[in-house]
Order: C-alpha cells, then structure tokens, then sequence
C-alpha cells in the first residue's frame, strides 16, 4: 500500500514505498484498529449531503448502507480500487463520530488533506485520540517533513526536466537559514509542531526531540 495522493500526480513514490513507511503503515492500523463509526455520518452518508439528497430519500439510504461501521480499511481499499479518486470534501459533511473513523483513511491514502484537520485542530476530534495515535501521527509528520533530508537539498543546486514541456529548470541552491526557513513554512512542518505542542500540554511530555 502506497500514499495515493502523493504518488498519483508523479510525487516522490520511493518516499512511501520503503521500509521505514511501511512500518508508519503498520503503526497506523494497529493505532486505529479498534475505532469503529457506530452511528455517526461516514463517507458514503457525506457523499449523498454533499448532492443534497434528503435523508429519506431512498439514495440517501442506500449510500448511508454502503458505510462499513466497523473496518475502516475496507474504506481505503475502495479507494485504492478507484485509482485514488475520492471525495475530497466527504470530511465537511462528517460529524465527530465519522471525523474520527475517516481519520486514518486519510491517514493512508491522502495526507494532503489533513490540513484540514490539524492547522486549526478541533480539539474535540483530538480529544478523542489515544496516546499511541498520538505518537504516530507525530511520528508521520516527523518523516513526512524530514527536517534535515530537505534542509540538505535545497542547499544544493538542482537540474530537473518538466514533464510536460520536456525543459530543464534549474533551481539554485539555498543557503541553510533560507532553506530552514522555506522547510518551517511547509503545511508539513507546522502540522508536526501543532502536534508535537499538543501532544507536550496534553501528556505533560515531550515526544522525540525536533530534528533540527
């Protein structure tokens, strides 16, 4: 299993396809196993608010059906069937309950949309997190931010060719302070902070030092 939203549109596929993700994989569905919808609005149910439907119309229900209430995973691999594609505004149609089962779908297939989630957190959703949900979610964005491997890279002059017109672009190297300071403005890298000060106030501890 790979991170569709970052693979589909040519992104770096080796960054979820090694060893080290796979273990954040594996984390991630133990983390989650035991959440369950229950009766709260999951995608399927989002998806028919999102068309407007009324709750007693009979397509109403029967998305409302299609909701698996007890294995999220069944989630990611209808997505995973359709190539990726999803609704990517399910999650504003959601109540608590659906937030939090949709959570490590989100999780697995399009970390992209978590900003949604964490920049300005809704401290009832993390209210309802455990501390080993908790440690992964820090954990993710400690490797999907990958501090010191970035601030490495911009500091070094780069060729690439665009894949669409086929030119060379060159990129000109950064130096440490300016490539700190492009890395600490990444969504990536705020969400990581936000979590790593919550995590700190909530536990009374401190997670693994910053890579800085």
């Amino acid at each position: 299993m790979s991170d569709i939203s970052n693979t589909a549109d040519g992104g770096d596929i080796l960054l979820f396809d090694n060893p080290v993700w796979h273990a954040i994989e594996a984390r991630i569905i133990a983390a989650f196993s035991d959440v369950r919808l229950e009766d709260g609005i999951g995608y399927f149910e989002a998806n028919a608010k999102d068309d407007y439907l009324n709750p007693d119309d009979p397509c109403y229900q029967a998305e409302r059906a299609r909701d698996d209430r007890h294995d999220w995973m069944s989630l990611v691999r209808h997505i995973e069937a359709n190539d990726g594609r999803m609704n990517e505004c399910a999650h504003c149609f959601m109540d608590l309950k659906g937030l939090y089962f949709h959570l490590p779908v989100l999780l697995l297939t399009n970390t992209q949309l978590l900003s949604t989630y964490f920049l300005n957190p809704d401290t009832a959703l993390l209210d309802l997190l455990t501390p080993p949900q908790w440690e992964i979610l820090i954990d993710l964005y400690e490797y999907l931010v990958d501090y010191d491997w970035w601030i490495d890279h911009l500091m070094k002059e780069e060729e690439t060719q665009c894949r669409t017109c086929g030119k060379i672009k060159h990129r000109e190297s950064m130096t440490r302070a300016e490539a700190m300071a492009h890395v600490e403005n990444s969504e990536d890298f705020k969400i990581w902070q936000i979590l790593r000060n919550e995590y700190e106030v909530r536990f009374g501890r401190a997670t693994s030092p910053a890579r800085r």
